[in-house]
């Protein structure tokens, strides 16, 4: 791709113009910490005995480009370097600290941001986020080096690859660092073109750490002599209070519920049991259970709830009408509801398509050159290049002819296909093509529909959605794992994302997936789910089919507590944010399947003051002065 002359750098392609003003609104830029500041060596924070400086760095096709110091100038509030043979860098704050490059030659960008170093004194470890909802994330240790081939192969990495990443190499998004009295937290507060993401390690024994913070993965763009490129924003923080990082960095994302907030849905989800055999039956018969049994716990606020009709129920992927299972159609079954009290759901991948779909054998031209997915389970798919007017309008009447069902809400699943990069109808990143989808998405669902992002990015979603997925699926088939779900270890796993994204889930609402009930898992183990559930404050729903649930399961996990942590629309706050113990790298719950050794926060405050301790090892632990048994959950106060 290459960049043609323009001061809003990265608008590519013109569908992107008419979205340019909400993303460089103020609401979306994230106003830096008063502590950072620009002087004649960088950017540069102190704070007490920690301190940092960070300088502007670019990453061509021949390595990284830094320039001397001697090559730098403080310049109208701005820091601009000279780059011999490629042009100059310029750290800018407007209001948010961004990285420009002003190309004097024509030169191939591939990363483009803020590189440096952190004295962090007790530093224990960093937050290695993955790049979308189901992407492994938690807290590990800093390592010395990492080599630059290791650090391109985890960009490259989609699909399952990225999902179960083990982490080392780099953050996406957004990472902190901490364990002493103070912390760092470096991040994107928006995604308009680039991905960004983030690198800790620690050189050498000690405090000293080595950042970056950079905008731009796999695109590899072409900036011409005399054009220029810029940056995402990005929000730094050093200092003693790490949850006031989270707090404010939150504050500088883009999201829709700042500007339209609903109340925390719940309901009932048919994936998790009955997976992609559920016929229409069973979604009356489950609804009539949650209504009688579970329907009188819940505040008006919070209704009418949810019955959403997950996978099984479409032709095939990119092919979205129903099948024989549902001979009159979905609009008979979302009146059937209705007439019961309930709002009806509806699951949809609406980026993929499945290779042998309808779609893709009478339009191969909708698809991205190049761009491809490989589920473990149904087969090949291809992503849909929402940049070809005939594939935007297939999307968009898609999505219309769902809410003209009586479909109340979306779950729209396995978005990260849209930010693979290709070659698409109109040039423009995998990120531009992405924000195009959610905005076409959103238009065509109207504002009261309400739509779930499931596989998705959080930092581009969240002008476009009401809830965001913050973690990996709850549960897997049965012919996945070759073993009866559910098991302990997906609800280890699902705490560690929740912790680790506190961020995403006070600027949106957060879905940990259902709570599931059914056997073999035991009461604690049931119980210590559920607050996993109720610690995002963004949704609840079941999942387990309901007629087969047996009577003394029936209310396990739904006690008070939980329910008032649920539905509070607030995630719980971990009493911190560094766990009991820190790992070399990220283990999945498919590499530990039997033992579901996870490191977890182990002491969380709900939004309503209640203290719970959460236990996700396989022996008592004392936590906050009480004996908490295994795999198991205890109120330690409760306000």
């Amino acid at each position: 791709m290459t960049l043609y002359p323009t001061r809003v750098v990265f608008v590519a392609a013109s569908f992107l113009a008419s979205s340019f003003l909400l993303w460089a609104s103020p609401s979306t830029a994230a106003v830096p910490e008063p502590g950072w500041h620009l002087n004649h060596q960088g950017l540069a924070a102190k704070s007490a005995d920690s301190e940092a400086l960070l300088r502007p760095v670019l990453r061509t096709k021949t390595g990284w480009v830094e320039p001397r110091v001697s090559d730098c100038e403080l310049r109208a509030g701005s820091y601009t370097c000279r780059l011999d043979g490629y042009g100059y860098l310029r750290v800018e704050k407007n209001p948010a600290y961004r990285v420009v490059f002003e190309a004097t030659s024509d030169t191939q960008v591939r990363s483009i941001g803020l590189s440096g170093q952190l004295k962090l004194p007790g530093a224990r470890g960093w937050l290695s986020n993955g790049f979308q909802s189901w992407s492994q994330t938690g807290f590990i240790s800093l390592q010395a080096e990492i080599p630059e081939r290791e650090l391109d192969r985890a960009l490259a990495l989609v699909g399952e690859d990225e999902v179960y990443r083990r982490g080392p190499e780099m953050s996406w998004w957004y990472s902190y660092a901490a364990g002493g009295d103070h912390s760092f937290l470096a991040g994107a507060s928006s995604a308009r073109h680039l991905k960004s993401w983030v690198q800790m390690t620690r050189p050498t024994a000690g405090h000293d750490l080595a950042v970056k913070l950079v905008s731009g993965a796999t695109e590899e763009l072409t900036v011409a002599a005399g054009n220029q490129i810029t940056s995402e924003n990005f929000y730094l923080y050093l200092g003693p209070s790490l949850s006031k990082a989270m707090a404010d960095y939150s504050a500088a994302m883009p999201s829709r519920r700042k500007l339209s907030p609903k109340p925390t849905p719940v309901g009932w989800n048919s994936w998790y049991e009955l997976w992609n055999k559920v016929k229409p039956q069973d979604l009356v018969s489950n609804a009539r259970i949650f209504a009688d049994l579970f329907q009188p716990r819940i505040p008006d606020a919070n209704l009418p709830g949810f019955v959403v009709l997950d996978d099984g129920w479409q032709q095939a992927w990119g092919d979205w009408y129903p099948n024989t299972k549902f001979p009159h159609g979905i609009a008979t079954v979302a009146r059937e509801l209705s007439d019961q009290g309930f709002q009806m759901g509806i699951w949809i991948a609406p980026l993929l398509v499945a290779k042998g779909s309808r779609t893709a054998r009478l339009h191969p031209d909708w698809l991205v050159q190049g761009a491809n997915y490989s589920h473990p389970t149904t087969g090949e798919y291809g992503v849909l290049d929402v940049t070809h007017p005939a594939a935007a309008a297939h999307l968009q009447q898609t999505i219309e002819r769902l809410v003209g069902w009586g479909v109340k809400l979306i779950k729209i699943d396995f978005l990260f296909a849209g930010t693979i990069e290709g070659k698409r109808h109109k040039k423009a990143t995998g990120t531009e093509a992405y924000e195009r989808a959610l905005s076409l998405i959103r238009a065509a669902a109207g504002t009261n529909t309400e739509l779930l992002a499931v596989g998705s990015p959080p930092i581009p979603t969240m002008s476009y959605v009401d809830g965001w997925r913050v973690g990996g699926d709850i549960a897997f088939t049965p012919s996945l794992i070759g073993w009866p779900p559910p098991t302990f270890a997906f609800i280890a796993n699902q705490a560690r994302s929740v912790a680790g994204r506190y961020p995403f889930c006070l600027a949106t609402l957060c879905d940990a997936d259902p709570i599931l009930m059914r056997a073999p898992l035991p009461e604690h183990e049931v119980q210590l789910g559920s607050w996993v559930v109720a610690s995002t404050g963004g949704a609840l729903f079941l999942s387990d089919d309901l007629p087969k649930l047996t009577a003394e399961r029936v209310f396990w996990g739904l006690g008070a507590p939980q329910l008032r942590a649920a539905l509070s629309g607030r995630p719980a706050l971990p009493v911190s944010f560094v766990p009991p113990y820190v790992p070399q790298e990220l283990v999945s719950m498919k590499d530990n399947l039997y033992t579901a050794e996870h490191d977890v926060p182990n002491l969380w405050r709900m939004p309503d003051g209640t203290l719970v301790a959460l236990n996700f090892s396989h022996s008592p632990q004392e936590i906050a002065g009480r004996r908490v048994p295994a795999k198991s959950s205890l109120i330690i106060h409760n306000p």
